[in-house]
């Protein structure tokens, strides 16, 4: 089970948590994420290095579409 914390991992570390979902899940998995949100929305820029970034460090943005192809093989009830 992963709740609502997907979304905050980077880069190698999310394939490798996606991999280690698939190992140690026997038949089903659950995982909530944020659905179709405006990362815009909660965007802001850093006042010494203009870098813009996300105010919860969220990465994708995910949809019905996109959950299920990190997820195939497993049902999508």
């Amino acid at each position: 089970m992963a709740t609502e914390v997907m979304e905050h991992v980077p880069g190698e570390p999310y394939r490798r948590m996606l991999s280690e979902f698939a190992r140690v899940a026997g038949k089903f998995i659950l995982v909530t994420v944020p659905n179709g949100e405006n990362l815009e929305k909660n965007a802001t820029v850093c006042g010494a290095c203009r870098t813009h970034f996300h105010i919860w460090v969220r990465l994708p943005v995910y949809t019905a579409e996109l959950t299920e192809r990190l997820f195939l093989g497993f049902n999508s009830n």
